[in-house]
């Protein structure tokens, strides 16, 4: 604080040195990958940046910059980027998590091979990703055909809700979501790449049901999940967002039309 009050530009004035490595999904080097650095200085665009490479160890590094926060982007053809790596790393400023550079113990960024993609039935459509569907708040079931993108009298999925209406539901003290799939189920899904459906586990319904007061409690929910419907089976990925505002919700999907739980993406 002291130096800082002395030298209002103190924070941008620190030594930024860092060290890296990238592997894969199996924790193999990955050789040959892009990096990006930029980083917070006092130049004239309040922001310098430097491009390098990984070694054959999959080893990179940035030193001898001045600066404040470095972010570092990885990437390389053939590859997925992993979003879940730490990005930004400060080196003034504590309060923010202080990042202290150590060529001993580079930083360990992981990339995903990219494999055979499948042909995917998705919920796009033209420039939308997602699929929004109306609902009765009365809890009247609606049947969604995932296969068509429609809403109708027969489909795989069976969605109602109980909410308020939408004038009085800042008020409202309790809500209900359900899904089903009669000839299948949900199995929740928290990875980064939702890329193979497991062979078993799926439940036929999910239902949320929410009461003012409870620890459960929430105005609004955003879940994924693997699904599997039909015989013989077909497989997918499945995301569902809505709250206890909304009639309705928001869908995204992509499902393998061949009946393979591979579900990555040509």
């Amino acid at each position: 604080m002291q130096k800082r009050m002395g030298d209002p530009q103190y924070d941008w004035k620190q030594p930024i040195n860092f060290y890296g490595k990238v592997v894969d999904d199996r924790n193999q080097s990955v050789a040959d990958a892009d990096v990006h650095f930029a980083w917070n200085d006092l130049s004239e665009n309040g922001t310098s940046s430097a491009d390098a490479k990984s070694d054959d160890n999959g080893l990179f590094s940035l030193e001898n910059r001045i600066g404040k926060r470095l972010y570092v982007d990885i990437s390389k053809a053939g590859y997925y980027t992993s979003h879940r790596e730490r990005i930004a790393f400060e080196y003034a400023n504590p309060a923010d998590g202080l990042f202290t550079p150590d060529s001993n113990h580079p930083v360990v960024f992981q990339l995903r091979k990219k494999g055979i993609g499948a042909e995917l039935i998705t919920s796009q459509y033209g420039m939308a990703p997602d699929f929004p569907i109306h609902v009765s708040r009365d809890g009247t079931p609606v049947k969604i055909d995932l296969l068509q993108r429609k809403i109708g009298d027969s489909g795989q999925m069976q969605i109602s809700e109980i909410k308020p209406p939408y004038e009085t539901w800042k008020q409202a003290t309790s809500w209900s979501f359900r899904m089903e799939i009669p000839d299948g189920g949900f199995v929740e899904e928290n990875d980064e790449f939702p890329f193979e459906a497991p062979e078993a586990g799926y439940q036929p319904v999910v239902e949320f049901k929410f009461q003012k007061g409870d620890t459960n409690w929430t105005e609004g929910i955003n879940k994924s999940y693997y699904i599997q419907f039909g015989n013989p089976p077909r497989y997918g990925y499945f995301s569902v967002k809505t709250d206890i505002s909304m009639g309705g919700a928001i869908l995204s999907y992509g499902i393998n039309s061949d009946g393979a739980r591979n579900l990555e993406p040509k």
